[in-house]
């Protein structure tokens, strides 16, 4: 299931290579990384090489390494920007054109709000403060810090439903 097929050929081999370090190869190769696709599986199944020569062909060209090193780098930095995003709320604008006189203008222009979501919140900080937040932590002693606790979760949810920006206030119940 090769991308583009070349001849099994010493000149076949020498067109794939070519191909393959050009700015389209290098291009083609960076966009399947960014679609998800293991390193092993663009060797094998997409250029149609083995995982040992596509080694040899990273090595060698330092572009098609910084290719997929960029490809993940990218995703990566768009999908935490859109948690990010959903964890803290954000507005935007929409707006409707309708056909007048014969041509599409803009009528309407609304600003609308995204409030905050709990579970990209907790997702957040499950993973950037996760001595604090992790999902399993030591046992506490329940009578202690339940009311605590269930007091974090009320205030939470109240300004998640809210859409508020504000800070949330808990009383110290340990001293």
């Amino acid at each position: 299931m090769a991308y583009k097929e070349f001849p099994n050929t010493p000149a076949g081999r020498k067109e794939r290579i070519a191909f393959y370090e050009s700015e389209n190869g290098i291009a083609l190769i960076g966009e399947w990384r960014r679609q998800g696709i293991k390193v092993e599986d663009i060797a094998k199944e997409y250029i149609g090489i083995s995982v040992e020569a596509f080694r040899k062909w990273r090595l060698k060209n330092r572009d098609i390494q910084k290719a997929l090193d960029e490809a993940i780098e990218i995703c990566n930095a768009h999908v935490e920007t859109a948690l990010y995003k959903r964890a803290c709320g954000y507005d935007y604008t929409e707006e409707t054109h309708e056909l007048i006189e014969g041509e599409m203008r803009l009528t309407k222009t609304v600003t609308k709000h995204v409030p905050p979501e709990t579970k990209a919140i907790m997702q957040w900080l499950y993973n950037h403060m996760p001595n604090r937040y992790r999902a399993v932590q030591e046992p506490l002693e329940a009578t202690e810090y339940q009311d605590t606790v269930k007091e974090i979760l009320v205030a939470m949810k109240e300004v998640a439903e809210s859409g508020e920006d504000r800070q949330i206030e808990i009383k110290d119940s340990t001293t």
